[in-house]
């Protein structure tokens, strides 16, 4: 770098170090500062806060680490922590994925610098994301993202605000950049179809939220909404609202439908799924129609044209069992590979019903290959889950939680559902049969014995898995002659030669202190022996805190008895094929959650 000298009485300045100037300079303040008139220290002072200024920017600039960064590797860094900040900024309840604003990760960036300010605003990418919370600042992201599709989320409530959101929709320069549109404001009086007649060629989804008085259905003509020009919509999330779109989707593939307003008849929703022939997950949420008794599905016809032959992904959340029926009934599953989900099945089913999912009768190609069963309750007073899966397909089924307080609560309610259930699935089929086997406080295992009827029937069994709080507890009750205690059909009960190759009894490491070696269990009125090939334990504690009890199985219950020692972290699990995992669906819905069941 050339030097540039800097002169004062004759003397190069710029040659003496500038800790040395410094020094100088404090000592100079500290001997003679009293001596100079106010004015005049008022200058000094000032000549200096600006000269510390402009060595705290030379400083900064000197220390700054992007300094050290190319460009490409600063953009790099800014798309990752944008895409980090929008998946943490999605809302509770959203279904599929998106792209969601995060303004204030964006300003934050480009306030750091003029530098990263400069580098941001040449990123287009970044401000295609655009939020009513800071609709003043709309111009400079429609600005900055230069012609990009543009992701537009309107989530302020309130009726003065209702216009204003409109007009943003129909006057600004968006319409024909819109990829995804999220409005979702809950509106006083605001008709938001009305402000969707235009067309939207770019728009690849739509999540439109409250667009009638609450509870109240619109009995108009069905908005076709986007003037029937969106040739791209693949995603459409429609909730609270009075009506059904009467719109043509040639490319629509996610439907999702929650709490449509009384008013909307069964019909109007199979004419909605008849006009997305592409459809390959839907979602039904809270959605109480059922099928007239006048207008029976003609299932039994051959050629009957197929209603969604893409459907590959069907879920129910808070419906009743009716009203599935109804729905996979006209749907008409007729695929191999599908996944049906059936959550948080109500109060009223779980206790008052005789009606259940007809797994086996709605879906006869797909039940027939779910060979693997699991029956969970993650807590002895919690909901249970039924899960089913098989190479290319699986079924879950899930009760509402209920609390302990409520007048139709019982330890044995939830099991009285699920047993029923079980019967709608082809046992006969079932090779692995997983049973979270909990303790229950001063009380057998609830209708043992018309569990253990159901094991019975599954022919084909070859493992038989039972997860544990209590291992001593479980071999008394499960080796007991007792009806009522034990999980093991009895040989009167099964077929003749009916063998069970494998038992495997999986210890919860967190619910049990390492025992006693030499302790044992005991069995009161022990049943005939089954035949059993194997027994394999699994727990965290070392093989040898367990050596009484395995002594105990191998001389009079299985010749064949091995431990495994696991991890705490190891739980049993079933293997869900592909199909079940859904890429747009977004992963904290829990619809999305397979790998949660147990």
């Amino acid at each position: 770098m050339k030097h540039t000298p800097v002169l004062h009485g004759g003397i190069d300045l710029s040659r003496i170090p500038a800790t040395s100037l410094a020094r100088a300079l404090q000592e100079q303040a500290r001997a003679h500062s009293h001596l100079l008139p106010a004015r005049e220290l008022q200058h000094v002072t000032s000549t200096l806060a600006s000269t510390i200024s402009d060595m705290r920017q030379a400083l900064n600039r000197q220390q700054a680490f992007d300094r050290c960064l190319p460009v490409e590797v600063l953009t790099t860094i800014f798309y990752h922590v944008i895409d980090i900040a929008s998946a943490s900024a999605a809302p509770s309840d959203v279904i599929w994925t998106g792209s969601y604003p995060v303004t204030g990760a964006l300003l934050t960036l480009a306030l750091v610098c003029r530098d990263w300010r400069d580098i941001l605003s040449k990123c287009s990418a970044l401000w295609t994301a655009i939020s009513d919370e800071n609709l003043e600042l709309a111009d400079m992201f429609l600005q900055y993202s230069r012609q990009r599709p543009l992701h537009i989320h309107l989530r302020t409530t309130g009726c003065a605000e209702d216009l204003q959101l409109g007009q943003f929709i129909s006057e600004h320069d968006t319409q024909c950049r819109l990829r995804e549109l999220h409005w979702t404001a809950r509106s006083c009086t605001l008709r938001k179809a009305e402000f969707l007649r235009f067309p939207a060629p770019r728009l690849e989804q739509l999540r439109l939220n409250f667009d009638a008085q609450e509870g109240v259905a619109d009995h108009v003509s069905p908005p076709i909404l986007f003037a029937g020009q969106a040739p791209l919509l693949r995603v459409l999330d429609l909730g609270f609202v009075g009506w059904l779109p009467a719109n043509h989707f040639d490319s629509l593939t996610h439907l999702s439908l929650v709490d449509i307003f009384p008013g909307v008849g069964f019909t109007d929703f199979i004419d909605l799924l008849r006009n997305c022939p592409r459809l390959e997950h839907l979602v039904l949420v809270g959605i109480e129609v059922f099928a007239p008794e006048d207008n029976p599905p003609t299932s039994d016809l051959i050629d009957k044209p197929h209603l969604l032959p893409n459907l590959r992904r069907l879920t129910f959340d808070s419906m009743s069992n009716v009203g599935v029926n109804d729905f996979v009934e006209h749907i008409d599953i007729r695929r191999a590979d599908v996944a049906l989900q059936v959550l948080n099945v109500p109060l009223s089913d779980l206790y008052l019903s005789d009606d259940f999912v007809e797994v086996r009768s709605h879906m006869p190609t797909a039940s027939e290959a779910l060979t693997s069963l699991a029956l969970i309750r993650p807590t002895w007073h919690g909901p249970v889950t039924i899960a089913a899966t098989g190479p290319n397909t699986a079924v879950r089924l899930t009760s509402a939680p209920v609390d302990v307080d409520d007048e139709h609560w019982g330890p044995d309610a939830h099991a009285k559902w699920a047993l029923p259930q079980l019967d709608r699935f082809p046992l006969e089929h079932v090779e692995q049969f997983l049973i979270t086997r909990l303790s229950f406080p001063k009380r057998p295992f609830p209708v043992a014995r018309e569990l253990a009827a159901r094991i019975a029937q599954m022919s084909q069994l070859r493992e038989l898995i039972l997860w544990t709080t209590d291992l001593r507890r479980l071999l008394s009750e499960l080796f007991s002659g007792s009806a009522d205690l034990s999980l093991l059909p009895h040989k009167s009960g099964v077929e003749p030669g009916w063998r069970l190759p494998v038992l495997r009894i999986v210890v919860d490491p967190s619910a049990e202190i390492p025992p006693d070696p030499a302790a044992v269990f005991e069995v009161e009125d022990p049943m005939e022996p089954l035949h059993i090939d194997l027994i394999v334990i699994e727990c965290s504690h070392p093989s040898r805190t367990y050596d009484g009890i395995i002594h105990t199985l191998s001389r009079g219950y299985c010749r064949s008895v091995q431990y495994v020692a696991t991890s705490q972290a190891d739980h049993p699990h079933l293997h869900f094929s592909a199909v079940c995992y859904d890429p747009v669906a977004h992963p904290d819905w829990i619809g999305a959650q397979w790998d949660s069941v147990i």
